[in-house]
């Protein structure tokens, strides 16, 4: 059923079969015994192999085959005494070439690694939190901040605590913070709510603002006031995901927040809500400054994770600053979202160009550095998502 659903071009249907467990993604098929990443990779009429690729990977599947396979093909076949070659099909099949398994848009995702202690998992598991570990495959970098994420939740889990879950994403523009907020409710499978806190004045406004549209311009699904989505979900998983915390304009709003990220309850002139099991998501560009000199005095070493729990300690502090101490001490965990790396802003670029773009290596390699040229660290992927726009529309016109 995988390999149908893969040679079908069907990314939901792949993704139902691995999650319902009647698929691996390591399963094999057909007479070269072709595991199913090797199968998708080599096969070029799919719109959708990139995709399907990470699906697979977040899975589980075995990016160590590309390597088997590049020993096969490039190992002499030998005759047999009836003179037909023998040994391994794979390396005769046409679609499958070298080029083509390590110079693909998911060749970093092939290297990402996503082990973790199993106790870790098992807690994620019980809790329902387990789809997260495989966010790896749908952002580039912030390695760190998924790391963090899943301790986080693990230890919230095994404790069997009643409290609910708030966290800030915090850094600066363009580093993954919306994205990742959007993807923890899909991934879930749970209803989110985006609320932009920029300029909300009382606790009326923000009770009465509407979800953010999409990036496409879509309205959600339900076009609603945060109070009714919170009273639609009561008693249930959600996610409440609050753009640009620190931009709020009075405190008023914001502190309609103290009791539902301790207490788990939200209390108004019409009734009290039970939001005991809301995940509260909120992003801020505070203290991008300092994740800037953070970097600027790391070098290109890597940041370990004390190193990073300190940062996070400084912005936290920052946070004080804007929405005062009694709201911060609420907050379960703070995530600053790092600058990201050569590797990754390469691969950021490799993502954001056409994808019918089709380039011999070496003008791509030049074309990326081209593009790389452009990034403004404090944009981030937008720097380089404008510089391919362009890089395009200077060919257009």
């Amino acid at each position: 059923l995988l390999f149908f659903a893969i040679a079908a071009d069907d990314v939901k249907e792949v993704e139902r079969l691995l999650s319902s467990g009647e698929a691996n993604a390591n399963d094999r098929a057909g007479p070269d015994d072709l595991p199913a990443l090797l199968f998708t990779m080599g096969n070029e009429g799919l719109k959708n192999k990139n995709e399907i690729i990470k699906t697979l990977l977040a899975y589980g599947a075995d990016p160590s085959v590309l390597q088997q396979f590049n020993g096969h093909a490039n190992r002499p076949s030998t005759s047999n005494h009836h003179g037909n070659e023998s040994g391994d099909r794979v390396s005769d099949l046409p679609c499958l070439t070298i080029h083509s398994l390590t110079h693909s848009r998911c060749s970093y995702y092939l290297t990402r690694v996503t082990e973790m202690p199993e106790k870790q998992l098992d807690a994620l598991r019980q809790a329902g939190f387990d789809p997260l570990a495989r966010m790896p495959f749908r952002m580039i970098g912030q390695d760190l901040v998924l790391q963090e994420l899943l301790r986080v939740l693990a230890r919230h889990s095994a404790r069997g605590s009643s409290s609910p879950v708030s966290i800030i994403f915090a850094g600066p523009s363009g580093h993954g913070k919306s994205f990742l907020s959007r993807s923890i409710g899909e991934l879930l499978r749970i209803p989110a709510h985006t609320v932009n806190m920029t300029n909300l004045r009382t606790q009326d406004e923000f009770l009465q603002a509407r979800s953010l549209t999409s990036k496409n311009g879509v309205r959600p699904e339900s076009d609603i006031s945060l109070a009714a989505f919170l009273s639609a979900n009561e008693g249930k998983r959600c996610a409440v995901i609050l753009e640009e915390i620190e931009k709020v304009a009075d405190k008023s709003a914001s502190n309609t927040l103290l009791m539902p990220w301790e207490l788990g309850k939200l209390n108004t002139t019409a009734r009290q809500y039970d939001t005991s099991h809301v995940i509260w998501i909120s992003t801020s560009n505070a203290g991008e400054d300092i994740v800037f000199d953070f970097e600027r005095d790391r070098g290109d070493r890597p940041c370990d994770r004390k190193e990073y729990l300190d940062l996070a300690t400084r912005i936290r502090r920052k946070l004080i600053e804007s929405l005062g101490a009694s709201l911060v001490s609420r907050i379960t965990t703070v995530l600053p979202f790092l600058a990201f790396t050569h590797a990754e802003k390469l691969a950021l670029a490799y993502q954001s160009l056409p994808s019918d773009a089709s380039l011999p290596k070496e003008e791509l390699d030049t074309l990326l550095e081209e593009i790389l040229a452009d990034y403004i660290p404090s944009e981030g992927v937008r720097s380089i998502q404008r510089a391919v726009q362009r890089h395009y529309e200077d060919d257009m016109w």
